[in-house]
C-alpha cells in the first residue's frame, strides 16, 4: 500500500512535508484536499484525521495528523 499524504499546497506546514519527502526519495501519493472549498470537513477525511486539519498521512491503516 502506497503512502498517502492529504495537503492542501497552501498550506506551509503541507509544502513543508512534501519538500520532506521529496528530499528524501519517499514514493508517496498526494491527495489534495482545498480547506477554501471545506474538503477538509467532510466525514471522510475525519475519518484521516478527526481533527480534519492538514497535513496528513495514511499508511496501512495507521494515521497520522496535524494536530
Amino acid at each position: 500500500m502506497t503512502l498517502k499524504v492529504y495537503v492542501d499546497l497552501m498550506s506551509q506546514p503541507c509544502r513543508a512535508l512534501v519538500l520532506l519527502l521529496r528530499a528524501n526519495n519517499v514514493q508517496y501519493e498526494e491527495v489534495a484536499i482545498a480547506l477554501r472549498k471545506g474538503e477538509h470537513q467532510t466525514e471522510e477525511f475525519a475519518k484521516i484525521n478527526p481533527m480534519q486539519r492538514v497535513p496528513a498521512i495514511s499508511h496501512n491503516g495507521f494515521n497520522l495528523s496535524e494536530t
